[in-house]
């Protein structure tokens, strides 16, 4: 027989968001538009409870149902961790990431290729560079050597570079023709936030794929106006990026924090920011990274006590916060 997706309204929800929310959760489904049509009393003779009624159109399945902590999704990419953590997270890590994920992103060059390989994920191995010419040289030669070896899916010279001041558009630009140049077979890109993409359009040039870094938190975006200020965003980059695609390698919300203007880091906000994100990324065919797959402790230094929790899970073993 058939069963209607049904399911309670969350604190704080809209009845079309939590539409949404219920039938991604129990279909593994996205839907264009949430009609609601009305609502009734189930029990009136015993009980104040209300039904809302909508239906939903343009569905479109993006993954089979998939209970993890009551969230139904399948991440089209999952950031793995940072330089010099991977051995950590070990089996375990890749393992989970493998389940939820079709690519994994090192911001470093694979130390296992062939681990990965036997689970069926993508790689996306970065050079990590600093703005020193002959170090930046050297960690693109490393990637070209994985490249070639056939451990390389998708080439990111540096991260956020620009953002940093680290280098310059030229040095960097130098370096992604370098890599294209001895593996032209791998698609090559750089991390980087949309206001620098669209700051240095050449850097787009150079790229085989655009790869843009936006997060509505850090921009002290309230979280109901999240998905529509990351879509403007992306759209002003596409509209600049002379026709190639372009690619989401990071984007994720705190479960916890500080309160950044109107952005509220919470586990309620990180959830609903990733089903609404999940949602327009499949509507949109959009392919993305979410950052990220654990919660890295040592990022307080350097970002706040929000810095530990933008993790899909806390560690490897635990169970997915959503």
């Amino acid at each position: 027989g058939w069963e209607i997706p049904a399911g309670n309204i969350e604190a704080a929800e809209g009845i079309e968001d939590a539409a949404r929310r219920e039938l991604l959760e129990e279909t593994g489904c996205v839907a264009a538009s949430i009609e609601v049509l009305g609502k009734y009393h189930p029990s009136n003779g015993s009980g104040n409870q209300v039904f809302h009624v909508v239906v939903a159109r343009g569905v479109k399945q993006i993954t089979e149902q998939v209970d993890v902590n009551g969230v139904a999704a399948t991440v089209n990419g999952t950031i793995f961790t940072a330089p010099g953590v991977p051995l950590e997270l070990g089996s375990n890590g890749l393992l989970a990431t493998a389940e939820h994920s079709e690519w994994v992103r090192l911001y470093d060059v694979a130390k296992f290729p062939e681990y990965m390989r036997a689970l069926g994920l993508k790689i996306a191995s970065t050079a990590w560079i600093s703005g020193n010419k002959e170090n930046d040289e050297a960690s693109v030669k490393v990637l070209i050597t994985a490249a070639k070896r056939g451990d390389v899916d998708l080439a990111i010279i540096g991260n956020e570079m620009l953002l940093r001041r680290a280098c310059t558009p030229e040095h960097l630009i130098e370096l992604i023709h370098r890599f294209k140049d001895a593996v032209p077979d791998t698609p090559v890109t750089t991390g980087e936030v949309e206001e620098f993409l669209l700051k240095y359009p050449q850097v787009m040039a150079a790229c085989d794929i655009v790869g843009m870094h936006h997060y509505p938190y850090w921009c002290g975006i309230d979280i109901n106006d999240a998905m529509a200020d990351f879509d403007r965003r992306y759209r002003e980059v596409v509209a600049q990026a002379q026709g190639k695609e372009v690619w989401v390698l990071e984007t994720g919300w705190p479960s916890d924090g500080e309160v950044k203007k109107d952005a509220v880091a919470s586990l309620k906000n990180a959830r609903k920011y990733f089903r609404d994100f999940m949602q327009w990324a499949h509507l949109n065919n959009v392919k993305y990274f979410w950052f990220e797959a654990f919660d890295e402790q040592w990022k307080v230094r350097d970002e706040g006590p929000q810095g530990a929790n933008w993790g899909m899970w806390t560690k490897p073993g635990a169970k997915r916060k959503y």
